[in-house]
Order: C-alpha cells, then structure tokens, then sequence
C-alpha cells in the first residue's frame, strides 16, 4: 500500500469472470491463466478500487493491488445474469 502497509491472505476465492464479481484489473489480469499456472497481477487504482474501497475492505484510497494467483481449478461455465 502506498504507506508501507500490506495485506497477505490465503484464501480461495471462487468468482464468474465476466460478471463484475471481481475488480476489473484483477479480471484482466487471470484472462488465459490455465489450471496449475501462477500468476502475479499488479492493478492500478483506475481499474481497482480507486478512490472508494468497497465497505468492509481495509485498503486505503489509490491503492496499488498485488495478487498472486494460483489457478487451482476451473468449476464450469456460468452466464452472469442481469438484475432488473
């Protein structure tokens, strides 16, 4: 984080890529990631969480985002649908 702070979890996350599930340059990040690769994505502000972190994150405004990602498994094929 832009103060020297970081944050270090360990947890799998299971999302619908496509869908807005997840902050756009993390989604761009894992296009083509393949089952057993390792990635390291690195995303600006203007396509994390900017100027407004979500409620309940702990990351400061104008963040720098860095994940590393293991692609442990892919569940299936899921539509995203549009809530009206």
């Amino acid at each position: 984080m832009p103060d020297g702070r970081h944050v270090q979890r360990r947890e799998r996350l299971a999302f619908v890529t496509g869908c807005s599930h997840i902050v756009v340059g993390l989604e761009t990040g894992i296009q083509r990631l393949r089952v057993g690769g390792v990635r390291r994505v690195v995303v600006p502000p203007r396509v994390g969480y900017g100027t407004q972190p979500p409620w309940g994150v702990d990351v400061p405004p104008h963040s720098i985002l860095v994940f590393v990602i293991d692609e442990v498994r892919v569940l299936g094929r899921r539509l995203c649908h549009a809530r009206l």
